[in-house]
């Protein structure tokens, strides 16, 4: 009676040390395949006076549920206090909207948004 008492145990013991060798054996996963050529869809371009009337280091860009991209950039715009745009890019066309040019007033802190 000792020895059927004991089997469950040993049969335990037995899966315990198995079970792991055997998963360890499976082969793994293959890395995925490393990502495509990236593509350039926008640039913003300068004129040669260094005007960047769309303008110039964008970032914090968002795809909308209409499939544009919205996005701002740090500098450039238009008009004598700019500070940057606000744009909507659609990648269909690959066309860029400015939605508005940031202006920043001399001497204020005040921010005017200026819609095109």
């Amino acid at each position: 009676m000792k020895w059927m008492h004991s089997q469950p145990i040993c049969l335990a013991l037995i899966l315990f040390l198995w079970v792991p060798l055997v998963a360890a054996s499976k082969p793994k996963k293959p890395p995925p395949p490393p990502p495509g050529p990236i593509t350039v869809l926008f640039s913003f371009p300068c004129n040669s006076s260094g005007v960047c009337a769309d303008g110039y280091f964008p970032y914090s860009l968002l795809e909308s549920p209409d499939g544009n991209f919205y996005g701002v950039t740090s500098a450039g715009g238009t008009g004598t206090n700019a500070q940057g745009t606000v744009f909507k890019f659609n990648p269909g066309t690959g066309q860029l909207s400015l939605i508005t040019a940031v202006q920043i007033g001399l001497g204020t802190a005040v921010v005017t948004l200026k819609t095109k």
